[in-house]
């Protein structure tokens, strides 16, 4: 059967490597995350808000899947807004499931979403009520799975400015004496992977609650006009 962290999805009956299906995934973004900006600003009068913005990512990552999955892609991905949550009662803002007739499908990778603006609350992108890596940490997203990530709506700034912005706010995390969240960890702090075509990609290594590891891929993507 077809394994992906601690569950089981689809149908397919073949052997294949843990998260074997979540770097396929992983591949497909990477390769045409970049066109979303264009996708997007096509869009009259495109919305600001971070809900409106990943439907229209999932829309768009969808779109594409439909000529990919005529032959190229082994799996039917899906992208869907709000995945519900085992364990908990806070949604995900993205996740990818893989379709299947004969079982339920589950995701097998989530993704929180925050806008990094000069309106938003930005350290939410790390810790807060809302806080994205936060919530993962806590158990809160993605507690069976070993991949996850995080989208960051540049509408302010650079990538390279949240960036460093980012690692500054979990820094202050690591001295902050009130949380039972261990952030001291030096793979807490995201590491650069790529950039292309107003898109950058790093990676972090983070510790949950539960002592068990988690690695996030983390895309900021430029949306300033």
């Amino acid at each position: 059967m077809l394994r992906d962290s601690n569950k089981i999805v689809g149908d397919a009956q073949l052997s294949v490597p843990e998260n074997h299906s979540v770097i396929v995934l992983l591949n497909f973004v990477d390769a045409k995350i970049s066109g979303f900006r264009n996708y997007y600003f096509s869009i009259p009068l495109p919305p600001e808000g971070e809900n409106a913005i990943t439907y229209h990512l999932a829309n768009y990552f969808n779109a594409l899947l439909i000529d990919e999955n005529d032959g190229f892609l082994p799996y039917k991905f899906n992208f869907v807004k709000n995945p519900t949550q085992s364990e908990s009662r806070r949604e995900t803002d993205l996740g990818v499931v893989i379709l299947s007739k004969s079982m339920p499908s589950y995701p097998i990778i989530e993704f929180e979403a925050k806008r990094l603006s000069g309106s938003s609350n930005n350290t939410e992108y790390v810790y807060g009520e809302r806080g994205g890596i936060e919530r993962f940490k806590k158990n809160h997203h993605g507690t069976q799975l070993k991949i996850c990530g995080m989208l960051g709506y540049v509408q302010k700034d650079t990538a390279n400015d949240w960036f460093n912005k980012i690692n500054g706010w979990i820094t202050e995390q690591s001295n902050n004496t009130t949380t039972a969240l261990d952030w001291k960890n030096q793979s807490e702090l995201l590491v650069h992977i790529w950039s292309h075509e107003k898109v950058n990609k790093y990676s972090s290594m983070n510790v949950r609650l539960s002592q068990s590891s988690l690695t996030i891929y983390h895309y900021l993507i430029d949306l300033v006009n």
